[in-house]
């Protein structure tokens, strides 16, 4: 099930760097700590009224090493495939609820086209057919309007094929990238970090999510290894994983 609501929530701090300081004050103060990117997330799962960690300036990281991860003590650990390896894949789906990531090592490969297909569908028709769209290119994905029957799927796969147009420095750029942030910068100063979201979430709990998903136990155990304060946890990740809600932001 889906809900569609309105959140606004205004951050108690806010910081635009990071270091164990910061943590261990909110640590002694009681106070939930999440970080948030761009504000392009569609729910509440960055909302708080505690402390807030903006990634924005982080842009300007030139390089990246191993898969360093900051917990709510302060202290950092590395985490690979060889270095405590079982922590890899809870790290990878935590959304932030285990601690804050540093630096990551990505696997890259040489450069490749892609070819890019878009079409109208159905919802309905979408989901009844979804495994042949997932099945049937390298990559799928699909936009669905609330409150519609409506979407749009986008196949993209593999090709050799030269591209049909050479890039455009204007519009994918400068319009499509760097004219977004600045609207997205002037919204944040207007409303001083003051943030109202159209939120589309749904209403899983703990217990679906165990019925969906074998080793869901096993995640709860090492999330809670690694934050046992819940310091990294908001209303909506309380949801999720069955706790108590602590009420860290308005609704």
């Amino acid at each position: 099930m889906l809900e569609i609501r309105n959140v606004l929530y205004q951050p108690l701090l806010l910081y635009e760097y990071l270091n164990a300081t910061i943590l261990r004050y909110a640590s002694e103060k009681g106070k939930k700590v999440k970080t948030v990117g761009c504000g392009h997330s569609p729910s509440d799962l960055a909302c708080t009224t505690d402390f807030m960690i903006s990634l924005a300036r982080y842009n300007r990281v030139l390089k990246v090493v191993d898969l360093e991860l900051m917990l709510s003590s302060g202290e950092v650990i590395k985490v690979s495939q060889t270095e405590n390896a079982e922590l890899l894949p809870v790290v990878c789906l935590s959304l932030g609820s285990v601690g804050v990531i540093l630096s990551i090592t990505f696997q890259c490969e040489r450069a490749f086209n892609l070819h890019w297909k878009q079409h109208p569908d159905t919802l309905e028709n979408v989901t009844r057919n979804l495994d042949s769209y997932v099945d049937g290119c390298d990559h799928f994905r699909m936009i669905w309007y609330p409150h519609t029957d409506s979407v749009v799927c986008y196949t993209v796969n593999r090709t050799k094929q030269a591209p049909d147009a050479k890039p455009s420095w204007f519009w994918d750029v400068l319009v499509g990238y760097h004219l977004l942030q600045i609207i997205l910068w002037i919204r944040l100063v207007i409303f001083q970090h003051l943030l109202q979201i159209n939120l589309c979430d749904h209403k899983f709990s703990g217990a679906e999510f165990q019925s969906l998903y074998p080793k869901w136990k096993e995640f709860c155990q090492a999330r809670e290894k690694l934050d046992p304060n819940g310091m990294f946890l908001n209303t909506n990740l309380e949801r999720v994983f069955g706790m108590k809600p602590s009420n860290s932001y308005i609704v």
